[in-house]
């Protein structure tokens, strides 16, 4: 039904007098069954089909760039290191955020992970670190290692001699230092 203002239009339309249960099956059950079974059977498998294929081309394309770009992070680390060394020691020095390991890539891969500590601490400044809402890719000393794959950031750091540590997707914000990163110490370490 139709209301327009005070008017109102009624549309009726009737295929049968009879409600017949062949009818139903046929019109409706049927075409439904066999949409659902095409779209299982035959679309989707095409589809990822398709997305393998894709991911796999793309794959080989950036095989190159990714080694290209190892090779760049791999000059830039080398360029950083008296940075990273003056960094360390000034931080040391006043108690600061000295970065002990940072990690980035998809972990449970030991082949996609790469190491990132010295650029990370280069980025630290006033004994802080802050990297923007975005991927690390483009951040100097880091590289897409797996085209496609969700990666991660793991850093494990000390700050006024206490060890911290935390993992953030990709394209999450990182503030350090942080009071909710700390490592819980035990009890024979607290006594110690």
């Amino acid at each position: 039904m139709l209301t327009r203002g005070q008017h109102s239009y009624r549309f009726d339309i009737m295929f049968s007098d009879v409600i017949e249960p062949v009818a139903v099956l046929y019109g409706t059950f049927i075409p439904v069954f066999v949409y659902s079974s095409l779209h299982w059977l035959v679309i989707n498998p095409y589809l990822n089909k398709l997305k393998a294929e894709d991911i796999a081309a793309k794959s080989e394309e950036l095989k190159t760039q990714l080694e290209r770009a190892k090779e760049e992070a791999r000059e830039a680390v080398t360029l950083m290191r008296p940075t990273y060394d003056r960094n360390v020691n000034v931080e040391q020095c006043k108690g600061g955020l000295v970065i002990v390991q940072a990690w980035y890539g998809v972990f449970g891969s030991a082949n996609k992970l790469i190491d990132v500590t010295v650029p990370v601490q280069c980025l630290v400044s006033n004994s802080k670190l802050i990297l923007p809402e975005h991927t690390k890719t483009g951040l100097v000393g880091f590289y897409d290692v797996s085209y496609g794959e969700d990666k991660q950031l793991a850093v494990k750091y000390r700050f006024r001699n206490i060890m911290h540590e935390v993992i953030i997707a990709d394209g999450e914000p990182l503030k350090i230092p942080r009071q909710s990163h700390r490592i819980a110490q035990s009890a024979s370490q607290s006594g110690s």
